[in-house]
């Protein structure tokens, strides 16, 4: 009976060790099943990446000629006279700020000199009133006196 027992249980040991081995064997089968469809699943997603960065490309590409067309240089075939005409109109705006700033300049001296102006001939009537008139010898020179 010893010896039953001890091959029955030889028996079931080989029957776990088996069924084990085969557990094993069904997980490894599993794991790589789960790691192609994944591998399948990341190509697929890879693709429409690189399609969608395509489309987003070309779509950059019309907003710069949709830009180009309204700013009014759609025209102009190469960067390099798209720079140009940059630079050409930075220029003229600064000629056109320089004479703006001599417009207010010229105004604001014109101010100036008509305050003085008003200034004077308030004085003028000032020292007429206190009776001192210059003397006509020196109206006739052109000079003044000192």
């Amino acid at each position: 009976m010893n010896i039953r027992l001890s091959v029955n249980k030889r028996d079931s040991e080989c029957k776990n060790g088996h069924d084990m081995s085969e557990n094993h064997a069904d997980q490894e089968n599993r794991h790589l099943e789960a790691r192609a469809s994944w591998a399948k699943e990341r190509l697929s997603l890879q693709l429409a990446l690189n399609q969608m960065e395509q489309e987003l490309d070309q779509c950059r590409a019309d907003l710069r000629v949709e830009r180009d067309q309204r700013s009014g240089i759609a025209g102009v075939g190469t960067e390099r006279d798209r720079d140009r005409i940059q630079r050409l109109y930075g220029k003229y705006l600064r000629a056109d700020s320089y004479r703006k700033a001599l417009v207010y300049q010229k105004k604001y001296l014109l101010l100036l000199l008509g305050g003085f102006q008003v200034c004077e001939q308030t004085t003028l009537a000032l020292i007429s009133r206190m009776g001192v008139y210059p003397f006509p010898e020196d109206l006739q020179r052109g000079t003044r006196p000192c």
